[in-house]
């Protein structure tokens, strides 16, 4: 999804400096810098923004802060160079996604009212199909809602065309707003209606839910989104902007309903001539920009330490866990494979073992070594996932993937009597107890999910899960200033961890007798794969 997101983002850059290098020119006269009050309290806000985002570590507030400053600079050419500058500038926001992967979570929402709607429409149709969460059926073929959404990939791009659109036709900034706001509307209609189609179009054997026959048909789709959101665009017009009166005579054969602009004997109303920006006097000017400079320069070598010290850090620390080799093995199978675990884990028997390698930035790990097991009822996963820097909540990546959490607790978990006998080492039976993520949850389709997780470092050494910060503005602050003490403090010295996990999935949640039984087993695992792992430190 990020990736889909992004590669609208050179697009729309360039587009933007067009359009600024665009109306830079047909401005009447050209304007100078001469900093006012306004820019350089503008200014003053992105210094505040981007010092903030260094403290906290936040690319995303960087980038908020890069575009405001870049208004402070508009703002600092006079007023009618930034009133037509302006919406131009406005369409940065568009580049910025929106906070807490709120972009990942709004295509799956949509995605899931598109599938609502299709289902309705192949009500009305006749066709014969069962919508059973996020997985739509008909009679010899299932299709995931991911991949019946399809057309909702370019809903960014929809949206990134409306802005545009309203800059190049000058509309009014209402005009502009309510279409861009459009967008995501015709986007899902579209789309609910390409569901129906796919369906429909499977039914009499096309598919046009995979390969080139795909691609064609989300192409289809969104030109039929662009043409209605041109049609949008004059209807817009038409509600907001009044086409005045026309003329007409009355009964002495004077015209009346002639606008004043347009009517001779009406004297024209003067139009007011604009208030000159509020200047600072050059001395002033000299010194507040003088302050600023220091300040810009001062925050860029604090963040240049930060990553100077945090480098070498991170490189030692990753030396533990390095790429996979010239023959493309995944790291640590020379040490863990098949037989790491039992081939009874709790109630489970094992099936498989698996070994996953993933792009560099994915959220759940580089590599990942999976014991998959199963019994009559439910299948259960034991994975081992690496490298990470920190505790990333994965209850939020199960979310992404179409989980509705039911709760989230963070527990000590002591270790049971039939567990103790089968730890030996110190490493082992800190893996064993020790804090746990538990994490209850359901798919779209009605299947249930229980989720037990916990980290270690690179020593084997234990990591509490950390609590959720929530909405709430206390919770907020506390984690806020948890990020920048840490960032201050140890100055990027976060070592490697490991996570291991296991998920049990079956059509019926677990009774306590059952979650007990997997909390043994996560703890048998999680010792085992320690005793392995850290050798020396589990004597």
């Amino acid at each position: 999804m990020a990736d889909r997101v992004l590669s609208v983002v050179p697009f729309l850059l360039a587009v933007i400096a067009f359009l600024l290098y665009r109306r830079w020119r047909q401005l009447p006269t050209r304007p100078v810098c001469q900093p006012t009050r306004a820019s350089l309290a503008t200014l003053m806000v992105g210094l505040g923004l981007l010092l903030a985002a260094v403290l906290l570590g936040s690319p995303w507030l960087g980038m908020v802060a890069a575009i405001v400053s870049l208004l402070a600079v508009l703002l600092s050419f006079g007023p009618l160079a930034a009133a037509s500058l302006a919406p131009v500038w406005a369409l940065l926001w568009l580049v910025l996604p929106l906070p807490f992967r709120g972009d990942q979570r709004l295509v799956l929402w949509l995605q899931g009212r598109a599938a609502e709607g299709g289902s309705l429409l192949l009500d009305a149709w006749g066709y014969n199909h069962v919508l059973a969460g996020y997985v739509l059926e008909i009679p010899g073929r299932e299709f995931p809602v991911e991949e019946l959404g399809r057309g909702l990939q370019t809903l960014f791009a929809l949206i990134a065309t409306a802005g545009v659109l309203a800059v190049w036709q000058r509309r009014t900034w209402v005009v502009g707003v309510l279409l861009v706001c459009t967008a995501p509307f015709w986007a899902v209609a579209m789309n609910t209606i390409g569901v129906a189609l796919t369906v429909v179009l499977a039914s009499g054997g096309t598919d046009v839910a995979t390969n080139g026959a795909g691609h064609l048909f989300v192409a289809g789709l969104f030109l039929s989104q662009f043409l209605i959101l041109l049609s949008a665009d004059r209807l817009l017009l038409f509600l907001t902007v009044s086409p005045g009166l026309q003329p007409g005579e009355d009964e002495e054969g004077n015209l009346v309903g002639v606008p004043e602009e347009l009517d001779e004997t009406v004297p024209p109303v003067p139009t007011p001539e604009p208030e000159p920006p509020v200047l600072v006097d050059s001395a002033t000017r000299r010194l507040v920009l003088g302050v600023l400079t220091v300040a810009f320069v001062a925050v860029g070598v604090f963040q240049e330490t930060a990553w100077i010290v945090r480098s070498p850090r991170a490189s030692a620390a990753t030396v533990h866990v390095p790429s996979s080799d010239v023959h493309g093995r995944v790291p640590l199978t020379d040490v863990l494979g098949a037989a790491s675990l039992p081939s009874s884990l709790g109630p489970w028997r094992s099936v498989d073992f698996r070994v996953t390698t993933r792009a560099l930035e994915n959220n759940m790990g580089r590599y990942s070594l999976a014991w998959c097991y199963a019994d009559a009822r439910d299948d259960a996963v034991f994975s081992l996932d690496f490298p990470f820097t920190s505790w990333q909540d994965p209850a939020g990546d199960f979310e992404l993937r179409g989980w509705e959490i039911e709760s989230r607790t963070e527990a000590a978990d002591e270790v049971a009597a039939d567990v103790a006998g089968e730890v030996a080492g110190e490493v082992a039976a800190e893996a064993a107890g020790g804090r746990s993520l538990e994490v209850r949850m359901r798919d779209a389709s009605g299947r249930r999910g229980y989720l037990l997780v916990r980290r270690f470092t690179d020593t084997g050494q234990a990591i509490a899960p950390p609590a959720r910060a929530g909405w709430s503005l206390s919770a907020l602050c506390r984690n806020a200033a948890d990020r920048v003490l840490s960032r201050l403090g140890e100055a990027g010295n976060e070592p490697v961890t490991y996570q291991v996990q296991l998920l049990v999935v079956g059509d019926l949640p677990l009774n306590e007798d059952q979650q007990n039984q997997a909390r043994q087993a996560f703890q048998i695992a999680a010792a085992r794969i320690a005793e392995q792992l850290w050798p020396r430190t589990s004597q």
